[in-house]
């Protein structure tokens, strides 16, 4: 047996598994894909979009330097807790072609970062971008006086085997979609735009801008145009659940769906969704402070002074390395991607792409 800390992109939880189980993420590695750590006492925290490793606590102005933790005057770590949960991947999508190759009937790409663009009512290519007026002549793109391409994006048709999250936070059309994932418009998708902003709309073009109340053509790419699916849901069986906002240390349990109790300190945990170490909640919402005041671990659920898992995990890191390997039709998500069992897999429009590994050494802390 092995006890192995837990977390997912808000939280982490101190769990006992099998040690044919303990394949989370080790010490000095980026666990952006797992938000689980090997190393007891350690929660995934996430520095950047690229890279997340696991320490025991985070601090916004602290940077590694000459073999050791230093004090930065420029924020270098986000500090927001990595979970299982919210590291999905994008569901597999059906039939997926090559670049160039016509996928007007799936809308599948291979190649991850493609898309399907639509030229007309009869062709539709997969591609990294699209220009209206480009043309593909003599193994060359060339540019034209006419209008070529609509490059529309086609909305990849999932394959028999994938699976979609339910949707419970749908968002309604215009408005930020980023963290439900789905839309109240039934004829409507949720498309990512950067990784700050998706929104709900009933079709995607990369260079279409809302300038005065319409869409306006931009010679410039605005829309990453990756669909994003609704993300998994914590497992929450338990008794005595608590409200956002208030103590939930005795019970671990939690009322609004996605919330988790998290650890502050020894006198305190609350329900939520999310966790930054050193964000306080001043003014009816979250301020960032240069310190760190929450310690962001999970306090399990309990039921009948029993604890329950909030995830079953077979093999981590199986899972991770088939996120890498295989070819996804997004680019980089917002966030990023794993499907972990019954309870904690999950689905988002896109993974965080692996960087070259950060040089980041074993450490007690991050003080």
């Amino acid at each position: 047996m092995q006890v192995v800390q837990l977390a997912v992109f808000g939280f982490a939880m101190t769990q006992v598994v099998h040690a044919a189980d303990a394949n989370c993420t080790k010490a000095g590695e980026d666990c952006s894909l797992t938000g689980c750590c090997a190393t007891e006492g350690h929660k995934c925290f996430r520095k950047n979009e690229h890279w997340s490793a696991c320490n025991e606590t985070c601090a916004p102005y602290r940077v590694w330097k000459d073999g050791k933790w230093q004090d930065s005057t420029e924020k270098t770590w986000d500090c927001e807790a990595v979970l299982p949960h919210q590291v999905a991947r994008v569901p597999m999508c059906k039939d997926p072609k090559n670049d160039g190759e016509d996928c007007s009937e799936t809308g599948c790409c291979s190649k991850k970062g493609s898309r399907c663009f639509k030229k007309n009512g009869h062709h539709s290519s997969c591609n990294a971008t699209c220009t209206p007026n480009a043309k593909w002549d003599k193994d060359k793109w060339v540019t034209t006086n006419e209008t070529v391409w609509a490059c529309t994006v086609v909305k990849p048709v999932l394959a028999e085997s994938a699976h979609e999250h339910k949707c419970n936070s749908p968002s309604d059309n215009g408005l930020d979609c980023s963290v439900g994932g789905c839309c109240k418009d039934a004829g409507s998708t949720c498309y990512k735009k950067n990784d700050h902003w998706s929104s709900c709309n009933a079709s995607c073009t990369p260079n279409m801008k809302w300038v005065d109340g319409a869409w306006a053509e931009q010679n410039e790419t605005v829309w990453d145009c990756a669909v994003v699916y609704p993300p998994a849901i914590p497992k929450m069986d338990c008794d005595d659940p608590k409200d956002d906002g208030q103590d939930c240390r005795d019970t671990g349990c939690c009322k609004k769906t996605g919330s988790i109790c998290f650890k502050k300190n020894d006198h305190w945990a609350s329900c939520m969704d999310r966790c930054w170490t050193n964000k306080k909640w001043e003014g009816g919402k979250w301020v960032e402070k240069n310190y760190s005041l929450w310690d962001c671990g999970v306090i399990a659920p309990k039921k009948k002074h029993e604890p329950v898992r909030l995830y079953d995990i077979s093999d981590a890191k199986q899972v991770a390395e088939e996120a890498t390997s295989q070819k996804w039709p997004s680019s980089l998500p917002l966030l990023a991607a794993l499907a972990f069992g019954l309870v904690a897999g999950g689905s988002i429009a896109a993974f965080r792409r692996p960087r070259s590994r950060e040089v980041l050494q074993e450490s007690d802390a991050l003080e």
